[in-house]
């Protein structure tokens, strides 16, 4: 009688740890592309401008990487490109909307400056480059 009240009272408790433990391996298994913001991070995340979207989701893009040479000439810090149209510097993701966009990728010191147009001998820190159509 003790064991069959012990399984009764358990049942619920192991319901719940089993599906607990379901619904954390689902969320392990989606993983996030750390140079890569989304369409439907975009979407879920709410926030008025594409600089407070990438504070919150990919802080690290803000930072300028690397060791800065002080007073270099040339030295353009991470800047920002939509589609392949140059905007400027991070200050810019102040000013523009996240709805505009469908994917927001950035790119590092070497990538950006082989890939991107108008970056030339300059040293730059880093790309974030917005998207607004799907590039197939």
């Amino acid at each position: 009688m003790k064991r069959l009240l012990y399984t009764l009272l358990l049942l619920p408790v192991l319901a719940f740890g089993i599906t607990s433990t379901a619904e954390a391996q689902e969320a392990r298994k989606v993983k996030r592309n750390a140079n890569l913001i989304t369409l439907e991070e975009i979407q879920q995340t709410d926030v008025a401008t594409l600089h407070e979207l990438i504070e919150r989701l990919r802080p690290r893009w803000l930072a300028a990487r690397g060791t800065p040479t002080f007073g270099a000439a040339g030295n353009q810090g991470i800047l920002v490109y939509q589609d392949q149209t140059r905007l400027g510097g991070i200050e810019v993701l102040r000013q523009l909307t996240p709805q505009t966009y469908t994917s927001i990728r950035y790119l590092d010191s070497s990538t950006a400056s082989t890939s991107l147009p108008g970056i030339g001998s300059g040293h730059v820190a880093g790309a974030i480059v917005l998207s607004t159509r799907d590039r197939r």
